[in-house]
């Protein structure tokens, strides 16, 4: 009996250790001390180097960084990496990338970590499984592409801010950490139009026509671009200014308006502007704020077409003169170009070599009024042409499809939910996006992929209100039976 009772004890004790062992608490202490450790050697080995200063940094905030990581992922790094994103280009890493790539690696690597410790996950929306088939027919398309290597980079691109945006579809979300990142993403659209303020006011970065173009070294960032990183923060502070009731809050969204307005003016982008408008537009109409809205806009507008009117309307004018700064001669050839692949495209990746192929065969192409500013090598300055071309019909039809369901993945947020107009924001940004994409290549920016991604945030947010979105994964009753008989 005697050796029965410590055979029973010893297996209790067992089962302790080995529910205590498997805790996420436990497992993340102990990567914090290894990793602890690992920095600290680093920093005497390396001390006095810049090297050894960074190794340093990381034992003192690493640790803590680390645990809010694998605690809470969208805090941080999401929370920067939202913020980080207006500046994409300017912040490369040698060879690597850029900054923002890094923080999306790790974002990635964060969410993992979460959803595998806590077995607990949200059913995605369909819009997910939408994306899916551009993304597998872009990685097939390599097999028949004019040069399958020109199109290895944007292939592998596109499948990294997927897979994160995949991630993220599956996510829980509460109320408190989806205003956290809501704020980054604002905060993200405030930095940006803040320092393209500053270098304008400076006369430094401004082109010719007097754009501005943020550089950093050898680095810049294209004004189209810069605009329409503007686009998703512009909705979410017009929303909040209308939708709050305390003045603090208010006069914050105000503020942010204007400094993220000047930024998307001093850009002069176009395509920017009309999406831009078209947003305000649907907010207007679907919103219960409309007459705040609408005298919102009206007085913003006034004031921009006052300080920078004569610059914007100059830029209209010229639409017709310059065929859309070359767009309308790039789309003929293009025009030709998918006449060529019409089904499945000449391969992703590969735009600019379908297009000097069919560069000579366009029969006006002597005439200079028509198709100016066409060149060899050129961008396709459109979504829809981008994807003609490279994934022919078959991908044009899948790209229009999931935008639609993207734009359906909010239709979960009734008029009474708190989200509501959280919805009619990113379902404008959604829009503006598309209309940016019409006239700018915007398929593997981050930003366009960062609009899809709060919208999944949003969506996971209500679905957390209404409860019962939530599932568990196998290992999670395991867990539970140990430790109860432990």
């Amino acid at each position: 009996m005697l050796s029965s009772a410590r055979r029973a004890s010893a297996f209790a004790t067992a089962g302790r250790v080995r529910a205590t062992l498997g805790s996420p608490g436990v497992l993340i202490s102990a990567m914090l001390v290894v990793l602890c450790v690992l920095a600290a050697f680093g920093a005497v080995a390396l001390a006095g180097t810049k090297t050894g200063m960074a190794l340093a940094l990381l034992v003192a905030v690493g640790p803590v960084a680390i645990y809010v990581a694998l605690t809470a992922p969208l805090i941080f790094p999401f929370g920067l990496f939202a913020i980080m994103v207006p500046f994409d280009n300017l912040m490369t890493i040698h060879s690597f990338g850029t900054i923002t790539k890094l923080l999306a690696i790790c974002c990635a690597v964060a969410l993992a970590a979460r959803l595998f410790v806590t077995r607990r996950y949200v059913v995605p929306d369909k819009a997910v499984l939408a994306w899916l088939p551009l993304v597998l027919l872009a990685i097939a398309s390599l097999a028949w592409a004019i040069d399958p290597m020109n199109g290895v980079t944007n292939v592998l691109s596109l499948l990294e801010l997927f897979l994160l945006y995949s991630l993220l579809s599956f996510m829980p979300v509460d109320r408190k950490t989806l205003g956290f990142v809501i704020v980054a993403v604002i905060a993200g659209g405030i930095l940006a139009g803040s320092y393209g303020a500053y270098l304008f006011h400076r006369g430094v970065d401004v082109t010719q026509d007097a754009r501005l173009v943020v550089q950093s070294g050898e680095q810049s960032i294209d004004p189209n671009h810069f605009a329409a990183a503007l686009l998703l923060p512009l909705a979410l502070t017009l929303i909040a200014f209308v939708e709050s009731r305390r003045i603090l809050t208010r006069a914050f969204s105000l503020g942010a308006l204007g400094l993220i307005g000047v930024g998307l003016l001093l850009a002069g982008s176009r395509g920017a502007l009309v999406a831009a408008a078209v947003m305000v537009v649907y907010m207007t109409i679907r919103s219960r704020k409309r007459m705040a809205l609408l005298f919102l806009t009206i007085g913003g507008g006034g004031i921009g077409l006052a300080a920078f009117g004569q610059h914007i309307l100059g830029r209209m004018n010229q639409i017709g003169e310059t065929g859309g700064a070359g767009r309308f001669g790039i789309w003929r050839v293009a025009a030709v170009a998918f006449s060529r692949h019409p089904f499945l495209g000449s391969g992703a990746g590969n735009f600019s070599n379908a297009y000097n192929d069919a560069f000579l065969s366009v029969p006006a192409f002597a005439s200079m009024r028509i198709v100016e500013g066409a060149q060899w090598s050129t961008a396709p300055h459109s979504n829809i042409i981008w994807v003609a071309v490279e994934l022919g019909a078959v991908g044009l039809g899948i790209l229009l499809y999931a935008w639609w369901m993207q734009y359906r993945s909010l239709r979960s947020i009734g008029e009474t939910s708190q989200l509501y107009p959280l919805r009619i924001a990113i379902e404008a940004a959604l829009i503006g996006q598309f209309v940016a994409g019409l006239f700018l290549g915007t398929l593997n920016y981050k930003y366009l992929w960062l609009t899809f991604m709060i919208a999944m945030i949003v969506r996971n947010a209500e679905l957390d209100t209404k409860g019962g979105s939530l599932r568990e994964g196998v290992v999670s009753p395991l867990l539970q039976t140990a430790a109860r008989r432990s």
